[in-house]
């Protein structure tokens, strides 16, 4: 799994989370098992804001993960439970690349934002 660099976050503030992945073509439904799973695991985590994950329209292999977390702890603890490591895990044994970029943002930043059209949210698809 990749190593992460948030030098930028403060522990008390809240940030958005914007992953992007791409699937190894050959290892989709493996792939979209743990997407599907983290869709209903992450949301319900103590300090969750938001989490959506949205699926290119035009190239299915391509995800983008939006997280908001109201702070860096709350983010922490709960990358360390067990079933997000074993969902984690699954997800990057399956994908061909993977990036994050880190936003520090007021909460009303992320409220009203407009997804470009080549974005479907997951919950759509499954």
């Amino acid at each position: 799994m990749p190593s992460y660099n948030f030098s930028g976050a403060t522990p008390m503030e809240p940030f958005i989370l914007i992953s992007t992945c791409i699937i190894h073509p050959n290892k989709y439904e493996l792939a979209s098992e743990a997407v599907v799973s983290l869709s209903v695991l992450m949301p319900n985590e103590p300090g969750c804001m938001q989490y959506f994950i949205y699926q290119n329209v035009d190239d299915f292999n391509n995800l983008t993960i939006f997280e908001e977390w109201c702070d860096f702890h709350s983010y922490m603890l709960s990358r360390a439970s067990l079933r997000y490591q074993e969902l984690a895990q699954l997800l990057h044994k399956n994908i061909d690349s993977f990036s994050v970029k880190l936003k520090r943002i007021n909460s009303s930043e992320i409220n009203g934002q407009t997804i470009p059209t080549t974005l479907k949210q997951i919950d759509d698809i499954v």
